[in-house]
């Protein structure tokens, strides 16, 4: 074990792990080079994992499993230094026929926080044979083929105090917060069902509160999945509502709510005399049920207004550069209940919708939106293998990807969809998880890998992107996490959305509890150094983030 104090900071074996996983895509020779979220991002989650004096934090350590693997970690490390044949066999079990094989410890644990699902086996057995110079108890660590590290914040100091109930999505701003719909109502358990969100939690990459409580009025209510950032910075959500029959329509959103990038409350705000009557936010469009929202590169706000009755279909709207009173709405003549939508390079709009279609389980609409036409339809794309497409995502490189809900208990489905936009050719992958995942939110990482929220198997899956992977050689589809998916050592329930973020941390919505009586989950869960960094806020497609900045001290 090697153990020094450099400026205030104690470095030793746990720092090294830390910083290995933290800043796995920013460490340059000795410094770091990134942008300043990205290294504000970092540096948090770094302070979250060990303290100054080289001991783990208590964040950390309310992460049990996440505690026990950064000592086995530093156990790796430690018996490295002193070993040369325990450090040969280390190498070799972090290195990659497709790039140079790893050299020093700090390379090893590098790659390890990048793929935490390759030879994780191997790794466990190795680590467990090293000593024990930092003790560690691996009865917390149920998922021992996975060295994922992460937290599970609750934007409070426990659970019991969460500001959270049934978070549905996030989004990721130019800074790094995280701004996150909340579905119910905290404290409202004891209602069936819960009463509608009405808060707006905006948190630090650290998992703090800003401003120490969550954002209100604008006409919140119930928001679900809908939720994106402007290039202005301003926050739009989409007002859901509730999902139970015994509150049928008073318990449809009908509006989105706006809030400025410093988190006042824009759109206006709604009555507090009628708990479960919707009403504030924007209305115009007239909708109903709101999922899906997204910026476009222009300003102009999409919506996907899901629900329906008979006398309001379900539609989509656009407001024009963000302005409800210049709307056009647009009802798709075969497909019905649109659910999320991503803008591509050309600030063209792709659409999920749930069902309609000839076979009934729904499709994709690719649509242009301009003042003079207003939205216009360019392409229907309906296939066998898109079934009930939930969450979309566009590429670097102008590929679609989509998550197949599969909407039990009629449908079932594992798998999701790649588009190519200019043939509207669809190609199917399988999610390594269960036969009846249900997926939910899809994105992507600087690299084009997709990360999927299984749904039904309480997890989340990656697989390669769009090319051939250049660290390990695999084909787009491969499984990048171990088999069933991270399911965070058992810890999290039915995650939705989810979103990378500039230091390549991926953030995901603990959205529902696995018994469905209970109603939602009260936290977010942070994978710690997962994906390839991203430019945020996401509008268009996902853009890796360029290293372009003067590398700066590790310390």
């Amino acid at each position: 074990m090697q153990s020094n104090d450099t400026q205030g900071l104690t470095i030793n074996d746990l720092s090294t792990a830390a910083s290995a996983y933290t800043f796995n895509r920013f460490i340059n020779g000795e410094g770091l080079t990134g942008n300043k979220p990205s290294l504000r991002s970092g540096w948090m989650t770094y302070q979250n994992l060990v303290n100054p004096n080289g001991t783990i934090d208590q964040v950390a350590l309310n992460n049990a499993a996440t505690a026990e693997r950064l000592n086995l970690l530093a156990n790796l490390n430690a018996e490295a230094i002193s070993n040369p044949a325990f450090r040969k066999i280390l190498l070799n079990l972090t290195s990659s026929i497709e790039r140079e094989s790893n050299q020093t410890n700090l390379e090893a644990l590098i790659s390890i926080g990048q793929s935490p699902a390759n030879n994780a086996r191997q790794l466990f057995e190795l680590a467990e044979s090293a000593p024990a110079i930092y003790p560690a108890d691996s009865w917390s660590i149920s998922q021992r083929d996975s060295w994922l590290l992460y937290f599970e914040h609750f934007g409070a100091a426990d659970e019991s105090e969460s500001i959270f109930f049934g978070p549905g999505n996030i989004a990721i701003d130019s800074h790094g917060d995280l701004w996150i719909a909340n579905n119910f109502k905290p404290g409202s358990e004891q209602f069936d069902p819960p009463l509608p969100g009405t808060t707006l939690p905006r948190l630090k990459p650290s998992g703090e509160l800003v401003g120490g409580e969550p954002l209100q009025g604008g006409g919140l209510y119930g928001a679900g999945f809908g939720i994106g950032i402007d290039p202005e910075g301003q926050v739009w959500i989409g007002n859901f509502g509730f999902g139970a029959s015994n509150i049928p329509l008073r318990g449809n959103g009908n509006s989105v709510s706006l809030f400025s990038k410093e988190g006042e409350a824009l759109s206006p705000n709604r009555s507090r005399r009628a708990p479960r009557k919707p009403s504030g936010g924007y209305t115009e469009g007239e909708l109903l049920g709101v999922q899906g929202v997204t910026s476009d590169q222009e300003g102009n706000i999409w919506i996907a207004s899901f629900r329906d009755t008979a006398a309001t279909p379900s539609k989509i709207v656009v407001y024009e550069n963000g302005q409800p009173k210049k709307f056009d709405s647009f009802q798709h003549p075969e497909l019905t209940s649109p659910f999320d939508i991503a803008i591509d390079a050309s600030g063209d709009a792709w659409v999920s919708y749930r069902s309609g279609g000839r076979s009934g389980q729904g499709g994709i609409g690719h649509f242009s939106f301009d003042s003079k036409d207003g939205i216009r339809l360019i392409q229907t794309i309906e296939s066998r293998d898109l079934n009930v497409p939930f969450g979309i995502a566009t590429a670097s490189d102008g590929s679609i990807w989509v998550a197949n809900n599969g909407g039990p208990p009629r449908y079932k489905s594992r798998t999701v969809c790649k588009i190519d936009p200019i043939t509207g050719e669809v190609e199917t992958f399988s999610i390594n998880a269960s036969k009846e995942s249900g997926p939910w939110g899809l994105n992507l990482d600087g690299a084009n890998n997709v990360y999927v929220a299984n749904f039904e198997d309480l997890s989340i899956s990656v697989l390669n992107g769009s090319g051939v992977d250049s660290l390990y050689g695999h084909e787009p589809g491969t499984a990048l996490s171990p088999e069933g998916g991270y399911d965070f050592d058992g810890n999290i329930m039915r995650p939705t959305g989810l979103e990378v973020d500039s230091a390549g941390n991926v953030w995901v919505a603990n959205n529902y509890n696995e018994k469905a009586d209970l109603y939602g989950q009260h936290s977010v869960f942070q994978a710690i150094g997962l994906a390839d960094p991203v430019k945020t806020p996401l509008i268009g497609p996902v853009e890796p983030l360029l290293w372009t900045t003067t590398p700066q001290s590790l310390v």
